[in-house]
């Protein structure tokens, strides 16, 4: 393959992931406004700016773009970030970071939370998914509970409850009326020090 033509290959590459970036936003937003079922394929390509046959290119359904939606951020990479380099922070110190980062994931993708929380008790489908995102998310979390209980730092105590407790207990911050959530650290470190007090072990 010549430079030129190697060039124009990344060019279209390049094109390519845009193209598939706005008609993810652009489903995003008109999905989390309108809901999923008064979204029609039309409006998402007329959002994005794109023919509708191009929309068909990248994505072969409405749910198929309702999935590349959900699937495309989660908080799971900034949990293994976290966990990666915890090893000598103290188990309270790591806990408030992961509520700090958690609460600012959710605050950053205010319209993915209003498409989940409007198409959660209707869409079995973005419910499972939903749950095994959290899922996922605990298990990495229950692991290190479970690291720092057999290190004798933390008392031995149900990890997947204080796992619940720590994850839910951010999510709950954007329900409606939640109105400490994405600016009120001070709140986020209170709950994660009244949480530790029940499992730090006795010294």
């Amino acid at each position: 393959m010549s430079e030129h033509e190697d060039l124009q290959e990344n060019k279209r590459d390049r094109q390519a992931r845009d193209t598939k970036a706005r008609l993810l936003a652009a489903a995003l937003t008109l999905f989390a406004q309108n809901g999923v079922s008064s979204t029609s394929i039309k409006d998402i390509a007329r959002e994005a700016g794109v023919a509708q046959g191009l929309l068909y290119h990248y994505f072969a359904s409405k749910d198929d773009l309702l999935w590349g939606v959900l699937e495309a951020d989660t908080f799971l990479p900034q949990l293994q970030d976290i966990f990666g380099g915890s090893e000598r922070q103290p188990a309270g110190e790591v806990l408030t970071e992961v509520a700090l980062r958690f609460d600012a994931f959710l605050a950053d993708r205010q319209a993915m939370m209003r498409l989940i929380l409007g198409e959660l008790q209707s869409n079995p489908r973005i419910q499972a998914l939903w749950e095994e995102g959290i899922r996922r998310e605990e298990l990495i979390l229950q692991e290190f509970l479970r690291a720092r209980t057999a290190a004798g730092e933390l008392r031995a105590h149900d990890v997947e409850v204080t796992t619940r407790m720590l994850m839910y207990g951010v999510v709950l911050l954007h329900l409606p009326g939640g109105k400490t959530a994405g600016g009120n650290p001070a709140f986020l470190t209170a709950m994660i020090e009244t949480l530790m007090r029940g499992i730090n072990a006795e010294k």
